[in-house]
């Protein structure tokens, strides 16, 4: 796997806090840069996702492409966009999720996937529990890039749970969590089940999830019904 050649430190992280904070424009070579130290420092790529969604029209698509292009790990880019087109905020209010969508795509034209790696750097033991969650559990918008992970890269606060994201996670991921769960529970409600997802979930197939549990059946009418096991 090709890599940074320079790793930066503490104090460079610091730095590139403050600029993403500060509200001021960013040279574009900065932000491909530091698209690939996110992988070393989720912080670092909450604040980049955030910053992007807000500054977007007001950087070239295709120099930032050309930017990205000349770094290390290019589908880091594409991760970072997914989130930000997953956080939204007012473009679907008025009407400009489809532009900054097309923003995306100009910028990730021909891009390669990564190599099914984790994406961060450093940060799970070899072979530990966090590592092997990473593949068993992997949001889609990691794997559609060719990674493995499972953190939201934005405040989650900025995402009502409510607010009936698309789904996040594969069948299988989401079938394993809940018979974990059942095995120590024996009754939950549909937002205890979004819950235990990170709000990975929208409410329909959570919904959708539960009725289809061979395990569990309703009791109760649809806002107050809770699933046990039969």
């Amino acid at each position: 796997m090709k890599g940074l050649v320079v790793i930066p430190s503490i104090e460079l992280l610091a730095t590139a806090y403050g600029k993403l904070q500060s509200g001021f424009k960013i040279e574009i070579s900065e932000l491909a840069l530091w698209s690939q130290w996110a992988r070393l420092d989720p912080r670092l790529a909450e604040q980049w996702v955030d910053h992007l969604e807000k500054n977007w029209r007001e950087i070239s698509p295709l120099e930032f492409r050309t930017a990205a292009l000349k770094q290390p790990w290019p589908a880091s880019v594409g991760l970072l966009l997914e989130h930000a087109l997953l956080l939204g905020r007012d473009r679907k209010k008025f009407g400009a999720q489809a532009l900054f969508r097309a923003w995306c795509g100009l910028v990730t034209e021909g891009m390669t996937r990564a190599d099914d790696e984790q994406f961060f750097v450093g940060l799970r033991a070899f072979a530990g529990k966090a590592m092997i969650e990473d593949a068993v559990a992997s949001l889609k918008l990691y794997r559609k890039w060719g990674y493995l992970g499972r953190e939201i890269l934005f405040n989650k606060a900025a995402l009502r749970i409510e607010a009936a994201p698309r789904t996040l996670l594969s069948v299988s991921a989401r079938r394993q969590k809940l018979d974990e769960f059942l095995d120590a529970r024996q009754r939950l409600t549909t937002r205890e089940y979004r819950e235990l997802l990170g709000g990975c979930v929208g409410v329909r197939q959570a919904e959708v999830d539960l009725a289809s549990h061979p395990r569990l059946k309703p009791v109760g009418r649809t806002r107050g019904r809770v699933w046990v096991i039969k």
